[in-house]
């Protein structure tokens, strides 16, 4: 799991964590999202996931140029989705990231 996406930590980089940061800040925060986004529970419960995504109105190619409004929504629905942010984190991580993308230090 640690060495997939989202994390992909490499061998020795996995051997340095405990069972219980195994446990408590990845197996478990992965199985409540997972469940959160489960059919019938939590937000968009029921709907496919691309029917998660009110702010983005195509699902048909690249969210656009960085800073565009269809990137900042895409990038921001994933933040929320994906990795749990409420929106005023996932905003301010956009921010940050597009900052660090325009100043060519990505």
């Amino acid at each position: 799991m640690l060495a997939q996406e989202p994390w992909c930590y490499t061998p020795e980089q996995i051997g340095r964590l405990t069972d219980w940061q195994i446990e408590f800040l990845y197996a478990r925060p992965a199985l409540e999202r997972s469940e959160r986004m489960a059919p019938g529970k939590g937000k968009g419960a029921g709907k496919d996931l691309g029917s998660r995504r009110p702010e983005v109105e195509e699902n048909t190619g690249p969210p656009g140029e960085p800073g565009s409004p269809q990137h900042r929504a895409a990038c921001i629905d994933a933040y929320m989705t994906v990795q749990g942010l409420n929106r005023e984190r996932a905003e301010a991580q956009y921010e940050k990231q597009l900052a660090q993308f325009k100043s060519g230090k990505w």
